[in-house]
């Protein structure tokens, strides 16, 4: 039956019509709005693509439509099989499709696109209406949140390796200085250097250069109960390998015996049963050359670097306490030399006791500076890298806010879904507490350079020599490394500090010892009032709370 001329014009016109309203729409549509088809014979095609693609795949619709290879053959090599076959399985289901891919357009360009699309079976073809949309800077943003993170996490490992190394280097080296006698400082040193490493041997021996032949004295070792004694004397062979590296001070790091590249040298150690072997020397003040090997015979072990410097670091301590420990013999050698001058020989004494005390807390503040100025270096790096950061990320946050806003004018009745997921976040919420949140982390950044900066003016590590700095900066940031000792406690109220500045020039001193001092004077003063309030009341405290002025 034909319809009259009027009714089809009416329709032709409403069709007309209808398909310029759906073209106005798919051309403000964020993203492409496509149909796709896989025919019953695997053939493929896009029957309509928006023109949004121009701006995706810098490619017109038509020519979109008509080279459906070329468009295929953007997407990125590592993506086209998993792509085929996230088609084929929606295909197959007839489940909604929803996929990430890269492509990478005609001017260079490499892209993410997210696909949204519902199949349906129309005779024997499988027909998806869908679109997709560039989400490239999300996954930027998201890539680079993941470096952040890897970065945070690898600084974090750093700060805690170098934190461990330095408490395992302290303890070790307190245990080795806190006695004056060599036999007990040798046992101690490679007792815990074997426990340190894991390994199943470790021994101290002398070269004896002016023996007649020359010999080592292996005189001390630490083992596991399996492995056989060298305890003894063994000639020592001026031409040797060994001997002149021991010399001349030279480390010897051997990770397989077996690669060992100087014949006599290799068969050396296989006879002491080492697989693996790292050897120091140790120059003494008296002239004395010590010998610390650290070695494995039950396997390999391979030494790995941060291990070598903690135990170079525990052998420069080592040599202290043995300098320390020769000192004092000769002391006492002295004293039973001069028994009919006792007064006089045990103020020595005492003096080389002052001395060694005196030589101890140098070396404890020594290392506190290293270890505020390493601290100060690790945590520098991640906060500037995060501070420097936070602007253009609330830049990129506030524009995404701005976006939201935008679609809130232009779309005020969302969809159902969307409507649930805003009250599910408490969106108005979120965007009034984003601000506060974005203040809050600068704050906090800041703050955490603040105190950065007062570590490393305390420790000032890089400045060995004279300078001209302000006194008032050296005091402040040892105020501010102690705040911690200052506050009130469970059975004493806050010490309060009072600071009365005078108007002082700068001064020309050494900034990192005369940082040390001020440490050592406030130190001080803490325990003398920590030791003072012990003995008064509560009420006596409150009402006349300590003070350091």
């Amino acid at each position: 039956m034909k319809l009259p001329n009027s009714i089809e014009t009416q329709l032709e016109q409403a069709l007309e019509a209808s398909q310029s309203r759906f073209s106005r729409l798919a051309a403000n549509v964020p993203g492409v709005i496509y149909q796709f088809i896989l025919h019953s014979d695997g053939s493929q095609e896009f029957s309509y693509v928006s023109p949004g693609c121009e701006e995706i795949y810098e490619v017109e619709p038509k020519q979109f439509i008509e080279n459906t290879a070329f468009v295929m053959g953007m997407i990125h090599v590592e993506d086209q099989q998993r792509f085929q076959d996230s088609v084929v399985l929606s295909a197959r289901t007839l489940q909604p499709w929803n996929y990430q891919w890269r492509i990478l357009t005609p001017s260079g360009q490499l892209k993410w696109l997210q696909g949204f699309s519902r199949p349906d079976k129309v005779k024997d073809d499988i027909v998806w209406d869908g679109m997709f949309i560039d989400i490239t800077e999300r996954k930027q943003a998201e890539i680079k949140q993941k470096q952040v993170e890897w970065e945070l996490k690898k600084s974090e490992a750093q700060f805690r390796a170098l934190a461990k190394r330095e408490s395992l280097f302290n303890a070790l080296a307190t245990q080795i200085r806190k006695s004056l006698e060599l036999d007990t400082i040798l046992e101690t040193a490679i007792a815990q250097i074997r426990l340190l490493l894991q390994i199943d041997r470790c021994h101290f021996s002398w070269y004896e250069p002016d023996r007649n032949p020359p010999v080592f004295r292996v005189v001390k070792e630490d083992k596991e109960e399996v492995v056989k004694s060298v305890l003894g004397v063994y000639r020592a062979k001026r031409s040797s390998l060994l001997t002149q590296k021991i010399i001349v001070g030279e480390e010897i790091r051997v990770d397989d015996i077996s690669s060992c590249p100087d014949p006599k040298l290799r068969k050396f150690l296989k006879h002491f049963g080492f697989n693996s072997v790292f050897i120091l020397s140790i120059r003494t003040q008296g002239g004395a050359v010590g010998i610390l090997s650290c070695g494995n015979g039950c396997g390999l072990r391979p030494w790995h670097e941060n291990e070598l410097e903690l135990v170079r670091a525990v052998v420069d301590q080592l040599a202290i306490a043995i300098n320390q420990a020769e000192l004092y013999q000769q002391t006492q050698q002295a004293a039973v030399k001069a028994q009919k001058q006792a007064q006089e020989s045990q103020k020595m004494l005492q003096e080389l006791k002052q001395t060694q005390g005196q030589l101890i807390q140098r070396e404890k503040l020594s290392s506190l500076g290293q270890l505020v100025a390493g601290v100060a270096h690790e945590i520098n790096n991640p906060v500037n890298f995060i501070y420097g950061n936070l602007t253009h990320a609330k830049g990129y946050i506030f524009d995404l806010v701005s976006l939201i806003e935008l679609y809130q004018q232009v779309y005020p009745e969302p969809h159902p879904k969307i409507t649930s997921q805003i009250e599910n976040i408490e969106l108005d919420f979120l965007l009034e507490d984003l601000p506060q949140l974005f203040k809050s982390m600068e704050v906090g950044a800041e703050r955490i350079r603040e105190i950065v900066k007062s570590l490393r003016n305390f420790s000032r590590s890089d400045e060995a020599d004279m300078k001209v700095v302000d006194i008032h900066e050296g005091i402040d940031s040892t105020l501010m490394i102690l705040q911690s000792r200052l506050k009130a406690k469970s059975d004493r109220p806050a010490i309060e500090l009072i600071k009365e500045y005078g108007d002082l020039p700068q001064v020309s001193c050494y900034p990192g010892q005369l940082n040390q001092v001020f440490m050592n004077l406030v130190s001080n003063s803490i325990d003398a009032l920590e030791a003072y309030d012990e003995k008064r009341s509560q009420a006596e405290m409150q009402v006349v709370p300590s003070q350091i002025k």
